[in-house]
């Protein structure tokens, strides 16, 4: 029986979404957060959508994944299970 848990990911400053894409890519389970907010930008007023946690995703892994987990275009650091 596998045992999955979940891990957070820390990514480089606002890569948060490259690396969603890129490990969804590979296969895995994840999930980021995202918070709609209302951003003064030249004058005008816009909704954008931006991550609740940044910096950070959640990943679904098993045990074996862990060792395996790789990402091609960004380094990303394991966090505790939670």
């Amino acid at each position: 029986m596998k045992v999955v848990s979940w891990y957070l990911v820390h990514t480089k400053p606002r890569q948060e979404k490259t690396a969603l894409i890129n490990l969804e890519l590979q296969g895995y389970e994840c999930y980021l957060p995202m918070l709609s907010a209302e951003k003064l930008r030249q004058r005008v007023l816009s909704v954008i959508d931006e991550p609740l946690f940044p910096r950070y995703l959640f990943i679904r892994l098993d045990k074996r994944s862990v060792r395996s987990l790789s990402c091609f275009y960004e380094r990303i650091c394991l966090a505790r299970s939670l």
